[in-house]
């Protein structure tokens, strides 16, 4: 009989070993990605933005900014592209972008004029302001007399010196627009972003999660200035995290990443070339997004 109580609780023992619950929001993504990159040593203490282009993958002229700077910030942008890439590469700004700043460099006020249609200029300002760990940005559309036509807000996450946690962002759900998101930091660097999905398996604050995962190289982050990032907003289905704001919270730049939409996986890669002086401080010259991204984003300084 005592064998018998001896075997039953062996396997009772044995069941007990897998009882721990499994964690669906744990980051359990594992991937290598090698950094693709170089890097340009300069004499010059600071490098100044003349021009930026884009090239799509065959080589083509997509998009290009020429940048004016008032000896502190970036002030000004004069952005040249076509929406009818059949037609010759215009001469004259597109549109204008102008920046000003807080007194602590983080950007104030955007001004977006476009000249799309010939002598009927269009006019958008956004407005950022910050507060606590949020950042809130006002679209004001103006009319020709420089009055608010149309204006909305929007709200995003904003934390400066990001600590190692995992961050939610409690944003509004209006129609199927949900705003709600999580921040996963680890190393000052944000290496994943959720979003809410019935197709994920993560159960947090009410709601199911997919995510993005990030990986990053060991440089400086050269995207913390909003007016340097500004070429890379241009359309987020060619440079995805790159167009975001939250992008100058992290403490270096994005190599790789790896999207879970609940059926499969897309994996996106990207190289950077640097400029750097013996001073240690770094700026970009080239950004390129690896198949299907491939566009090239070349940066042209006074400091060459």
């Amino acid at each position: 009989m005592n064998h018998i109580y001896f075997l039953l609780l062996l396997i009772l023992v044995g069941c007990n070993k897998n009882t721990d619950p499994v964690d669906l929001c744990a980051d359990t993504t594992k991937a290598t990605f090698v950094p693709c990159s170089s890097v340009t040593s300069v004499t010059a203490a600071t490098c100044i933005i003349q021009e930026v282009n884009i090239h799509d993958g065959n080589g083509n002229l997509w998009d290009k900014f020429a940048y004016h700077h008032d000896g502190t910030n970036y002030d000004k942008i004069d952005r040249y592209y076509n929406e009818d890439t059949s037609k010759p590469f215009p001469t004259t700004p597109t549109e204008t972008i102008t920046f000003t700043y807080y007194p602590n460099g983080l950007i104030y006020q955007v001004k977006l004029t476009s000249f799309l249609v010939p002598g009927n200029p269009s006019t958008m300002v956004l407005t950022h302001t910050y507060a606590s760990s949020t950042l809130n940005i006002r679209y004001d559309v103006l009319k020709t007399d420089g009055s608010v036509e149309l204006t909305w807000n929007n709200d995003e996450l904003y934390v400066s010196s990001p600590k190692d946690s995992l961050y939610y962002f409690y944003g509004p759900v209006i129609a199927n627009n949900d705003h709600r998101a999580l921040f996963d930091f680890k190393g000052s660097n944000l290496i994943r972003k959720g979003r809410t999905s019935t197709d994920g398996a993560c159960v947090a604050h009410d709601a199911r999660w997919l995510f993005i995962k990030n990986y990053y190289d060991n440089f400086p982050n050269v995207l913390k200035n909003y007016a340097v990032r500004y070429p890379l907003s241009i359309g987020k289905v060619v440079y995805g995290t790159m167009a975001e704001s939250y992008v100058e919270m992290s403490a270096n730049n994005i190599i790789g990443q790896i999207d879970h939409n609940g059926q499969t996986e897309e994996r996106a890669e990207y190289c950077w070339t640097f400029l750097k002086n013996g001073a240690q401080t770094y700026w970009v010259k080239k950004f390129q997004g690896l198949a299907p991204r491939q566009y090239t984003v070349t940066y042209t300084y006074d400091c060459e």
